[in-house]
């Protein structure tokens, strides 16, 4: 029927089994890593930690889930973003697409850099700076994102308030026209 119901009904199911699918994978790492850290196992022959080989595995797992949430809410966004648009304002916006597709899009880097953020603490050595450059890199390209889609909000809402302003401007033009005509009568009279 409509363009949103049909990539909902496409799109949904496999963008909730991924965004489970990564939830667990952070999940079961948090759980399982630290052990294997402070037991110091070691994969035999390799002389590798398998707390890292395991947080390897994960992050390579959760971005690929993350990715998966990524391609299915992604043709989610423009739909809805049009249909949100044309219940407030009447008239489809491209701002407003653009602005809604960064939000969501800030939302899944902010949510992603926040859960593997914690999971680079286990990597021997380098684990606390990497988790904070996994942190600050997801952030900022995050409030990028966020500051883009805020500027997109600002000029649909600026758009529309000039629109209202304009309408507002016309009636007060008319009634001023009217009360000036009603004194030229009374005058006349």
């Amino acid at each position: 029927m409509g363009e949103l119901a049909d990539a909902v009904r496409e799109h949904l199911v496999s963008a909730t089994l991924n965004a489970i699918g990564l939830i667990v994978v952070i999940l079961v790492i948090q759980l399982v890593v630290p052990p294997l850290a402070s037991l110091g196992t070691m994969i035999p022959g390799i002389g590798v930690p398998v707390n890292m080989v395991l947080t390897a595995v994960g992050v390579v797992l959760a971005l690929y889930f993350a990715y998966g949430v990524l391609k299915h809410v992604k043709p989610m966004i423009t739909p809805a973003a049009d249909l949100v648009s044309m219940v407030l304002l009447g008239r489809r916006e491209e701002d407003l697409r653009t602005a809604t597709y960064n939000l969501v899009l800030a939302a899944i880097v902010l949510v992603v850099a926040v859960l593997l953020s914690p999971l680079m603490v286990s990597v021997p050595g380098a684990g606390a700076v990497l988790s904070l450059l996994v942190l600050l890199v997801g952030i900022g390209f995050g409030g990028l994102l966020l500051i883009k889609a805020a500027t997109g909000f600002y000029e649909v809402f600026r758009d529309k308030l000039e629109e209202l302003a304009e309408n507002l401007a016309e009636r007060v033009e008319e009634l001023e026209r009217k009360a000036s005509e009603t004194e030229e009568t009374e005058e006349s009279e």
